[in-house]
């Protein structure tokens, strides 16, 4: 039933969360709880299971318009090719309550917000090759019109895109937001691995860390039985973690353990040499 849960929280949230980019498609309607068949859904993604989060946002969201809007899918994740050379890929080609051919590009980002010294401020992902505005640029200017170019009978286009935007804990960029980013889009915070037990001495929390794909809905405890981390052991496990790995690590962090049953905060914690390309210039 817990995994059953997760699934449900996952496709509502992929649903109903707040659009990243200005031009993602919002639903006319929320998505609840009542409209999805737990056990089906469940079943669905067991059968092929993937750690890659924007496969599994992407898979989400292609159960969302076959199985509950029940639109008829045209292609998903179709590899568009000229001779032995790949062009890209269309994401989500269906069609609609009224028929019309959609095209979709999907994506589901997570990007910390750096301020660069005597330089613009950065939103980059956790691995710094990433960026809000490549991603933006690629979307719009690359493969929306490759989906015109080989589908030209297609009448809607959208960038779906969530996800969400991690702060620096300690404070707020000067920096102005890109024109890309909505103004209510989903908010985290983020810090080095050196800032660590700052962190942790002063917020005496329980944690959890969050492995992928389930980077998505907020983290919910079951106060019957739930196994969270204690301050003492976040500081150890994450400690170990950093020794010998260069990978970013997400956690959540919960009120007095069982208080709460939601998470109320949300930290992406790199290593203390990230975004190398930066610190290196």
């Amino acid at each position: 039933m817990q995994e059953e849960e997760r699934f449900v929280r996952d496709l509502m949230w992929a649903v109903n969360s707040p659009p990243l980019m200005d031009a993602t498609h919002r639903a006319a309607q929320p998505l609840q709880a009542s409209d999805i068949d737990g056990e089906h859904l469940r079943d669905h993604f067991t059968r092929h299971r993937d750690r890659r989060v924007g496969r599994y946002f992407e898979r989400l969201l292609a159960y969302w318009v076959r199985y509950i809007r029940r639109c008829e899918v045209v292609a998903h994740s179709l590899q568009l090719r000229d001779g032995k050379r790949t062009l890209g890929e269309i994401d989500l080609l269906f069609r609609d309550e009224q028929g019309r051919l959609n095209h979709w590009e999907v994506a589901c980002k997570f990007y910390l917000q750096l301020d660069v010294e005597d330089g613009p401020t950065r939103y980059i992902g956790p691995n710094p090759n990433d960026s809000l505005q490549t991603k933006a640029s690629r979307l719009l200017e690359h493969q929306l019109p490759l989906g015109l170019r080989h589908f030209p009978e297609i009448e809607l286009q959208t960038a779906f895109v969530k996800g969400r935007i991690f702060y620096h804990w300690l404070g707020d960029s000067k920096g102005r937001a890109p024109n890309e980013l909505t103004t209510d889009h989903l908010k985290g915070k983020w810090l080095w691995a050196r800032e660590l037990p700052e962190l942790l001495g002063t917020n005496p929390l329980h944690y959890r860390i969050l492995n992928k794909p389930f980077w998505l809905s907020d983290e919910v405890i079951d106060p019957s039985g739930d196994e969270l981390l204690s301050t003492d052991e976040a500081s150890r496990v994450l400690g170990n973690h950093f020794l010998d790995r260069a990978t970013p690590i997400l956690i959540s962090g919960f009120q007095d353990g069982l208080s709460l049953e939601r998470e109320c905060e949300r930290w992406f914690v790199v290593p203390n040499q990230w975004p190398l390309e930066i610190n290196q210039t």
